[in-house]
């Protein structure tokens, strides 16, 4: 391994040392080693010069990427806003909806086919169907209480509840 620094440099010469440092042999032994310790000097500074534009590149690199994650997520986010907006409004709708509904049903609290059955007893239930779940009425046959005909009964039993 040659030394970054010429021998000559990392103490200081002693008297015969001093004569020997001008003669030619001794200049040209000194040149060759200055210059060897300069070429090493360029080429670890090439590596670094290269290493350092490497590195550039794959930060500009990354940089790009980040920045088409940053716009996908951004625009992700505002798909998921605008759907979570869509998705209250029509809660809303449902709510006013079912208000409406059980609304008229305290309004009207016979179904409106039990005027021609009194065994008839209506009930509201949410029914599924194709679009989601839905509000209506139910009809169903139950037994007179008093295990009457429709026909013995009096006028207060066949009375809408």
């Amino acid at each position: 391994p040659v030394s970054l620094q010429p021998p000559c440099l990392d103490r200081l010469p002693t008297e015969v040392e001093r004569e020997e440092l001008f003669t030619q042999p001794s200049l040209s032994r000194r040149l060759r080693e200055t210059e060897a310790a300069h070429a090493d000097t360029i080429l670890e500074l090439e590596k670094t010069r290269d290493m350092l534009i490497l590195q550039h590149r794959i930060n500009r690199d990354y940089q790009a990427e980040l920045e088409g994650v940053m716009v996908q997520a951004e625009q992700e986010k505002r798909g998921h806003e605008e759907k979570q907006q869509k998705m209250v409004q029509l809660l809303d709708l449902r709510r006013t909806r079912i208000r409406q509904l059980e609304g008229k049903s305290r309004a009207s609290p016979t179904c409106p086919r039990s005027n021609s059955c009194p065994c008839l007893t209506h009930n509201h239930c949410w029914r599924q169907n194709w679009a989601g779940w839905t509000f209506g009425w139910t009809c169903a046959l139950i037994p007179c209480p008093k295990r009457l005909c429709p026909a013995s009964c009096s006028e207060e039993e066949l009375a809408p509840q």
